[in-house]
């Protein structure tokens, strides 16, 4: 006869492994609402317990996670207040080959305390520790957060932007099953954001020009890089990089872009092809792959489209700049008689309105920076400071008007025009007042260029950064500051070394050997104020004679005039022709016979600043003048007049 007593009968033992597992199941279900999940226990447990799936205001959406799950009656907490537990490598495999968002819960008995680690951060760390980590067959894994309400929302969110994500890729495979031979990518960023090539290079296609135009071609060149380098791109697509790329500073890759936008130029624009044709030019002229001649043909196509055409007729007017420099007073009439016809046409847009005022005012800022010393040497202050006063005014309403237009580009780089003419200035005004224009105005300019430098760093402009460094070398270089020189010296090296520009190494090399106006009047700045005293008694000297000379005219019989650059006109009688030559230490007998020839015709030129005159004429104007030993010579050749009763003249014409 068979037992019944239920004690006496052997039945399978209860193990407290088992007893663990059902309560962690338990306790584990306690934390997630039927609200928003459904748990789905696995009736074999092969490593996964739950699988879970979303439900998102009622619905179900179909995005799930996976939870493993382990458990422990007491453990010891590590020093930092996580809990340890060793997993199998095969589990942590397992359940990565599910495909799923998936996490490890750790429940601790003893302390009624439920922990859980996401399955990415626990393969991160393993990695990070040894990246064969693959080979061992267990790893003690720390847990670190513990479950709760607010966990559990964090759980929710990642499962659902996970799920929106695992969608899109199986879109995506959908959408471009055709094509999964070609080298079109699919791109995942760290976000979770998707894209494809196809997509991207429609995005840029579409929005890429007015992306340039707004200065956000690192944005543009951001999406460019997740492209897959073999696939074809249209000519705009290239041609849109081309300009990314040559705004960058990389000229190099510009180059190619351009190139490669140049095999299907013919789906382009007309407006868009001549930007193209002017742009390849250039980068083809500057790497010496084509000559000066093919160049000049190249632009010719191209400036048949009306707003490039008006910027290369911008930077044909600044080509006159130079001019004033070879004039008496500093001044290039052509300069400033063609800048002022483009501004008043009013065909021409008001951006590129905006880039001429700032050229204009440039000129102006250096015409008043060549003054200077002059005007400083006469004692002239009270017309500096006019002259002063009323370009910062200029240079305020500029200012205004061009941040009323909404542009922070040319906002910042007129910034930079505006305070490296002040930089420049304060370096030469503190010749004769040590004190200049003021530290505090000098700290606000420095916090002004670097903030002006961040912008152009921000939008990926190169050269702007190089001017932007070079106005701030000249910055510190002012106010002598030797530890932030050498900083500054060393972020333009950055430049060179990061690219292949031979442009940019160009300047870069001129800024570092001494190439800045500041650097030069700083370390004249101690000559020129032991000379002063010196030039001062000269000019003292000089002032009395035209006084004495003002107050004696004299009437030649048969006069002759000359021009005695820069002083100005000059007479004396024809029969002491001779003494004049000896004056000017003219001692070649055929450029005396030119100047006797010129003398019957027109009122010949003598530039007194040359240490040695050997040819007629202003020659480079005041570029001639090199410093004290010109002043001297002017100096020796006035007073010698004087002696010599040939006096200086005005000339009327009627």
């Amino acid at each position: 006869m068979m037992k019944h007593n239920l004690d006496n009968i052997k039945l399978p033992k209860d193990s407290r492994n088992e007893q663990l597992e059902t309560i962690s199941k338990n306790k584990f279900r306690l934390f997630f609402d039927e609200k928003n999940f459904i748990l789905k226990e696995e009736p074999i447990d092969n490593g996964v317990d739950f699988r879970i799936e979303l439900k998102n205001d009622g619905i179900k959406i179909g995005f799930g996670l996976n939870f493993q799950l382990k458990s422990s009656e007491n453990t010891n907490s590590n020093n930092d207040g996580s809990y340890s537990k060793s997993i199998e490598t095969s589990n942590i495999e397992y359940l990565l080959n599910n495909g799923q968002t998936a996490y490890y819960g750790f429940y601790i008995v003893n302390e009624d305390k439920f922990f859980f680690e996401n399955l990415k951060t626990i393969i991160f760390e393993l990695n990070k520790k040894d990246p064969n980590w693959q080979n061992q067959n267990n790893h003690s894994i720390r847990f670190t957060k513990q479950l709760s309400l607010d966990t559990i929302n964090e759980i929710f969110e990642t499962t659902l932007k996970e799920g929106n994500l695992i969608r899109q890729i199986h879109s995506k495979l959908a959408e471009n099953i055709d094509n999964l031979e070609s080298d079109s990518k699919i791109i995942i960023d760290y976000n979770g954001n998707l894209d494809s090539d196809e997509e991207i290079e429609n995005f840029i296609n579409k929005y890429g020009l007015f992306l340039n135009d707004s200065c956000r071609w690192n944005e543009i060149l951001i999406l460019h890089n997740k492209t897959s380098t073999g696939s074809l791109k249209s000519a705009l697509y290239n041609f849109i990089i081309g300009l990314s790329l040559l705004y960058s500073g990389s000229y190099l890759q510009s180059l190619e872009h351009f190139r490669k936008a140049k095999l299907n130029s013919n789906t382009l624009s007309k407006d868009i092809n001549d930007y193209l044709i002017y742009y390849h030019a250039e980068l083809s002229l500057l790497f010496g792959l084509i000559k000066e001649e093919e160049y000049l043909k190249e632009i010719q196509k191209a400036i048949k489209n009306s707003s490039l055409k008006h910027y290369i007729e911008l930077d044909e007017i600044e080509t006159f700049k130079v001019e004033m420099y070879s004039s008496e007073n500093f001044q290039s009439l052509t300069f400033e008689n063609k800048i002022n016809d483009f501004l008043n046409n009013e065909s021409i847009h008001y951006r590129i309105k905006h880039h001429a005022k700032i050229s204009l005012l440039n000129y102006k800022a250096e015409k008043l920076i060549c003054q200077t010393p002059f005007i400083l040497a006469i004692s002239n202050f009270e017309y500096l400071h006019l002259n002063f006063t009323e370009l910062n005014k200029e240079f305020r309403n500029v200012l205004l008007e061009i941040q009323n237009s909404d542009s922070d580009f040319l906002l910042y780089n007129c910034t930079l025009t505006h305070n490296k003419f002040l930089i420049q200035f304060d370096a030469l005004y503190k010749i004769n007042f040590p004190e200049g224009i003021g530290k505090d105005i000098l700290d606000d300019i420095i916090i002004a260029i670097l903030r002006a430098y961040d912008y152009f760093l921000e939008i990926g402009h190169v050269n702007i950064q190089i001017y932007s460094l070079s106005v701030l070398l000249e910055a510190y270089q002012n106010i002598e500051d030797i530890n932030k020189i050498e900083e500054t010296i060393l972020k333009l090296d950055t430049y060179i070394e990061k690219y292949y520009n031979p442009e940019l190494k160009v300047k870069i090399d001129f800024i570092k050997t001494g190439g800045t106006f500041v650097n030069y009047i700083v370390n004249k700045r101690k000559e020129v104020r032991i000379l002063k005293d010196e030039v001062d008694k000269m000019r003292n000297e000089l002032i009395e004679i035209d006084k004495i000379e003002e107050n004696n005219k004299i009437k030649y019989k048969d006069p002759l005039t000359i021009h005695l650059f820069p002083i100005g006109y000059f007479k004396f009688p024809k029969d002491e022709v001779e003494k004049v030559f000896d004056v000017l230490e003219i001692e070649s007998n055929d450029l005396k016979s030119h100047y006797l020839q010129l003398f019957e015709f027109i009122i010949p030129i003598a530039n007194i600043y040359v240490s040695k005159i050997e040819n007629e004429g202003a020659l480079n104007g005041n570029l001639e003048y090199t410093g004290i030993e010109s002043y001297r010579k002017m100096y020796k050749i006035r007073k010698a007049f004087y002696e010599n009763n040939f006096q200086r003249t005005e000339l009327k014409f009627n």
